[in-house]
């Protein structure tokens, strides 16, 4: 949970979900998500996610299978190693500078 960044939270993650620590990163990814889609869904942009679902979250599994949340269901298992890409759909200012 430490090294979670919630203004840059496009990673890859690992998370062993009977971890409280590892399940808390879980559950704010997917209130991030959830605010991301609102204000995605406001301003008019199409749905980018990978199953049309309005999520951010890429290529997951659980327990090395396959999975998926309903497009209406943001809850988080309680227990399993979940791992998935997460790829924010908010993007840095214009007048932000690269990092060198």
């Amino acid at each position: 949970i430490m090294s979670l960044n919630l203004e840059n939270p496009t990673n890859h993650y690992r998370l062993n979900l009977d971890n409280l620590g590892d399940r808390c990163v879980a559950q704010q990814l997917m209130l991030l998500n959830r605010w991301e889609a609102r204000i995605l869904q406001a301003s008019g942009h199409p749905d980018i996610s990978e199953r049309g679902d309005t999520k951010n979250f890429r290529n997951v599994t659980l327990d090395s299978q396959g999975f998926a949340w309903g497009s209406e269901e943001w809850g988080i298992p309680t227990e399993g190693i979940l791992v998935f890409d997460y790829v924010s759909t908010r993007r840095p200012d214009a007048s932000v500078s690269p990092i060198e």
